[in-house]
């Protein structure tokens, strides 16, 4: 491979770090993709070219100006190409955008520079870097951008798998985002919708070529232990699967029965007394930025009685939690909070006049009453990694005409408004009187916690982003004057 000497007046001899690499990538080039050198073919091999370039640069000598192209060969101007800002010296940012050198009736020659395979290779050489970095911003077309970026070294990854594997010799633009696109899914064992497919997506957008990640975003907190449960006490440690360095927030509700110590993608969580909470990873940047995702974990072996109240082993009363969803006749008899897998729900009465449908499942036991009875039997066998437990629920007065006592997961009266409701995506709080309040958590129907928020002083009205949350039907709690009030909304 020979190099310029350079003329000593616009240029030194072209043997910089980053330009040596650029040459080496057209090599790669030809022996994977092979792109036409014209046109848009042509733009994408100049630009993994800059790519390869940037990326050995920032291995080697990660103190050098990364982003920019030859910036030690130049002499007359600060660099030959800059993939941070692609119209500083007259490339586009942008597909069709300012700076575009035009395909339509161009006939490849060096004149015209295979038309502009070194003018078009801007907008993968920005979209690389937005992938990198993440950016923020309003491109040539008019589309609004703001996302994080995955790292330059997993950036690289996607890039290479997505040239030599998907790439043919007459890619263009839309091509190279599928391409992509799929490099991501496979990089992610195949999973669709990862933070980084999410981030590929949106950096295409915002140089003009597809449209923005609009999927569910698929992640999740696995365990080094696979269960869900802390026995005797020990620790188990939690990832996400995000990208190395992607900023993560760990939380763990309620406080109190499990300490938790956060170390990035990861944390660790060590059981101090039974019980059961849910650890939240919170995304602050990345691809995934603003998502978060909760895990049930219990803690020791399951103790029904935390739950289930009893006395040799019956109690009389309702030490039970219920949700009236029709304020006559239709029940859902839950643990409070959520237990382990249940193995066994049955249900007895001693009083002829009550009877009921209902389907169990694990967890909850879903009732339709009927008849002019009061009393039924509740049974309950839960288990989890760290041992069974089994109890016996009497529950007093539970009639067609609404069930009496029991803990209420909805309350009456508006303290409060939310709105929209449905919602895709945001939740605006606002109390009725001016009252103000510090704290709100997101229940499930089933109450158990899914989101808690906590505020520094106090605030009446809060836009709350749960766009994260599957499709379901959902309780909003916030702590008034010392009460939690509560309402249903539905998050489509």
């Amino acid at each position: 491979m020979r190099y310029g000497n350079g003329d000593g007046v616009f240029m030194r001899p072209v043997t910089s770090l980053d330009v040596c690499a650029h040459e080496t990538g057209h090599g790669i080039c030809q022996y994977t993709a092979n792109l036409l050198y014209q046109g848009e073919s042509g733009a994408l091999n100049e630009g993994f070219s800059d790519i390869w370039g940037v990326c050995v640069e920032h291995w080697a000598a990660p103190a050098k100006q990364t982003w920019l192209i030859g910036e030690e060969i130049t002499i007359t101007q600060p660099a030959l190409r800059s993939m941070a800002n692609p119209n500083l010296f007259n490339q586009p940012d942008t597909y069709l955008g300012t700076n575009w050198f035009p395909q339509a009736g161009c006939t490849p020659s060096n004149a015209n520079d295979r038309c502009g395979v070194h003018t078009n290779s801007g907008v993968l050489n920005y979209w690389f870097f937005l992938l990198s970095q993440g950016g923020s911003g309003t491109n040539d077309i008019g589309s609004i951008f703001n996302f994080g970026g995955i790292g330059i070294d997993r950036a690289q990854l996607i890039a290479f798998r997505a040239e030599s594997v998907y790439l043919n010799s007459s890619a263009n633009y839309l091509a190279a985002r599928n391409a992509t696109i799929s490099a991501a899914r496979d990089l992610n064992n195949g999973v669709i919708g990862s933070c980084e497919e999410v981030a590929v997506t949106n950096a295409w957008y915002a140089v003009g070529v597809g449209n923005a990640y609009s999927g569910n975003v698929n992640f999740t907190i696995t365990s080094n232990n696979n269960d869900n449960a802390i026995c005797g006490t020990s620790s188990a440690t939690y990832s996400v699967n995000v990208s190395s360095g992607t900023p993560v927030t760990w939380s763990v509700y309620p406080t109190g029965i499990a300490t938790l110590t956060p170390a990035g993608t990861s944390a660790t969580l060590t059981r101090v007394s039974d019980g059961r909470v849910a650890l939240t990873a919170s995304i602050t940047g990345g691809g995934c930025n603003g998502q978060s995702v909760s895990k049930q974990i219990g803690l020791g072996i399951p103790d029904i009685s935390q739950r289930f109240p009893r006395q040799n082993p019956r109690v009389t009363g309702i030490p039970i939690q219920y949700t009236n969803y029709n304020s006559i006749t239709q029940y859902v008899i839950q643990t409070n909070p959520k237990p382990g897998s249940y193995q066994t729900w049955s249900v007895s009465t001693t009083d002829p006049n009550l009877q009921w449908g209902y389907t169990p499942s694990n967890n909850t036991l879903g009732f339709i009453f009927s008849g002019d009875g009061y009393t039924a039997t509740f049974t309950g066998i839960e288990t989890n990694a760290c041992g069974t437990d089994y109890g016996y629920i009497y529950c007093k007065s539970v009639a067609s005409g609404g069930a009496g006592g029991g803990t209420p997961l909805l309350t009456t009266g508006d303290l409060f408004t939310i709105s929209p409701n449905p919602t895709t995506g945001v939740l605006n709080v606002q109390t009725i009187d001016n009252s103000t309040f510090n704290s709100i958590r997101i229940l499930d129907k089933m109450g158990n916690p899914v989101k808690l928020f906590t505020y520094q002083g106090d605030i009446n009205s809060v836009t709350l982003n749960i766009s994260d949350l599957p499709t379901d039907t959902y309780i909003i709690s916030v702590l008034l004057g010392g009460t939690w009030s509560s309402k249903l909304f539905i998050k489509q």
